[in-house]
């Protein structure tokens, strides 16, 4: 794992500056509400079992003039993630920043790059277990992958409006625990749906 964060860093980090670097040629706002299907996974490989949480957030998605198929995704997401053992839940609420570079076509696209997570609260439930606050609130970071399909279903004061699906998955590097000698990396799978129009 340390070798691939060793290459895709450096990569990413130069792709996205060079997207940043382009005049935008066509800027696309999209608000989504998430179903995040997350999970812990610790340097072993043992996996904790999955949990089913709602969210939601606005992507804005700039196209650049020097390849107009390529372009930066950026914005806010709320995702809260987590997991469960035995009959108790335990999970992380998450203010995320994706910067993605993207692959548009008319209808479908994809995205690949970095994210990074502030945390703000956490929660807990199950029997003798119940409550919510700053028990664990370390920052995560890792690698995001996207695909999706856009339908266009009509204009909004002359802006095309269309309606957005995206699958996604989240790759944690960082270590979400603070607990002495364990770690635990979040892999959150992520179904956006939300309405999509240029600016």
């Amino acid at each position: 794992m340390k070798a691939l964060r060793a290459f895709l860093i450096p990569v990413f980090s130069v792709l996205v500056a060079l997207g940043l670097a382009q005049p935008a040629q066509a800027t696309e706002l999209k608000a989504v509400g998430t179903l995040n299907i997350g999970k812990l996974t610790n340097d072993s490989g043992v996996e904790y079992g999955g949990l089913s949480r709602f969210g939601f957030g606005a992507l804005v998605t700039t196209t650049p003039v020097v390849a107009s198929l390529f372009g930066i995704q950026t914005g806010l997401l709320y995702t809260p993630v987590g997991s469960s053992f035995s009959s108790i839940e335990v999970w992380s609420n998450y203010l995320q920043l994706p910067v993605l570079l993207k692959f548009s076509l008319p209808l479908v696209s994809f995205g690949l790059g970095p994210y990074f997570g502030i945390p703000l609260s956490t929660g807990a439930s199950g029997p003798g277990v119940s409550g919510s606050g700053p028990t664990e609130k370390v920052f995560d970071w890792g690698l995001m992958a996207t695909a999706g399909l856009k339908y266009p279903i009509t204009d909004f004061e002359m802006r095309p409006l269309s309606v957005a699906f995206d699958f996604g998955y989240q790759f944690g590097f960082g270590n979400v625990t603070e607990a002495v000698g364990a770690t635990a990396h979040i892999r959150n799978l992520q179904l956006q749906l939300g309405l999509a129009f240029d600016l």
